[in-house]
């Protein structure tokens, strides 16, 4: 997938690797979930309107901020507005014969999610979340989310397919968290001017993807989902399949290039500090080039953090 201001076709979904190895059970209800995962899709045209659906809003009280613009109280400055994500309206509908409690798991992992991720976005008003709980075989993948322009987005979650319903309902949130972080990322890199500035360069897939997969897993410990020790382990085993190096990974097409992504977004993150993920889409979007928002944020910058992955990868993820 890519990031704000970029192409505007659909990348692929995150594809479940066949034969992946399995590790021991306490660590199982995780790996299931991660091999049937999410992306996000940049401009995809949105689906057509679920009929025959049972609908579960999810809003919040909490309101937007904003500054007036200089003479003029009634209309807010687009460059000073700011809005919780706690705010933005939340619609969850199934179709077809997707059950009442495959819709209730999703509406209550969307909800962690959103409370999880309170993050102030750079909007003048709250944003819209439609979730579709499909019906729809997928085989491949369980969920994806797409956008257009912030801050309106779509889930779908494919309950049709064999990836879905391997993922047992407990962590279902884990999957939810993950997607919601890629709000986060769009909601930074896809809107209007003069806050957000169209990239004049992708955003490399394994920075987006690994970001979402490293915040999921920890927002999950932190919810008491489940531990971020098993998740990093199976993570390490997939990235362990991969040769492609980091810096050609511009889309992630495979369970196990996620796991190479995570490694990656876990190193950054060890060195630079847990702040340095908000700080960089904050600034890539205000900037439109994530290649100078890189060194501020992280304090490398991505050549020399790609030699320094690479000799990490060597020893086998070992600092």
């Amino acid at each position: 997938m890519g990031a704000g201001g970029l192409k505007q076709s659909r990348d692929s979904l995150h594809r479940v690797p066949r034969g992946a190895p399995r590790i021991r059970p306490a660590a199982l209800t995780c790996c299931l979930l991660l091999t049937g995962c999410v992306s996000v899709t940049v401009g995809a045209t949105p689906s057509p309107s679920v009929a025959s659906a049972s609908a579960s809003a999810v809003s919040s009280s909490a309101s937007p901020s904003t500054t007036a613009s200089p003479g003029s109280e009634a209309s807010p400055d687009p460059q000073t507005c700011s809005t919780r994500l706690s705010s933005y309206r939340i619609d969850v509908r199934r179709t077809g014969k997707v059950t009442a409690q495959d819709e209730r798991v999703v509406a209550a992992g969307v909800r962690l999610a959103q409370g999880h991720f309170d993050v102030r976005v750079p909007e003048c008003g709250s944003g819209d979340v439609r979730v579709s709980v499909l019906d729809r075989e997928n085989d491949r993948y369980a969920a994806g989310t797409f956008v257009n322009d912030a801050p309106d987005f779509r889930i779908d979650v494919y309950a049709g397919g064999s990836a879905w319903q391997e993922t047992p309902s407990s962590q279902v949130p884990l999957l939810m968290l993950h997607e919601w972080y890629h709000i986060v990322q769009y909601s930074f890199l896809r809107c209007d001017a003069p806050a957000c500035t169209p990239q004049d360069r992708p955003v490399p897939g394994w920075l987006i993807e690994g970001s979402a997969e490293y915040a999921a897993a920890q927002a999950a410990q932190d919810e008491q989902v489940i531990f971020f020790s098993f998740v990093r382990r199976y993570e390490l085993i997939r990235a362990a399949q991969v040769q492609t190096p980091l810096q050609r990974m511009h889309q992630v097409r495979t369970g196990a290039d996620y796991g190479l992504a995570f490694a990656a977004v876990e190193l950054l993150v060890e060195d630079a500090g847990s702040g340095a993920l908000l700080d960089f889409w904050e600034d890539a979007g205000s900037r439109g080039r994530w290649e100078a928002a890189f060194p501020d944020a992280f304090g490398t910058t991505p050549a020399r953090f790609y030699r320094t992955f690479a000799a990490y990868r060597a020893r086998g993820f070992q600092r």
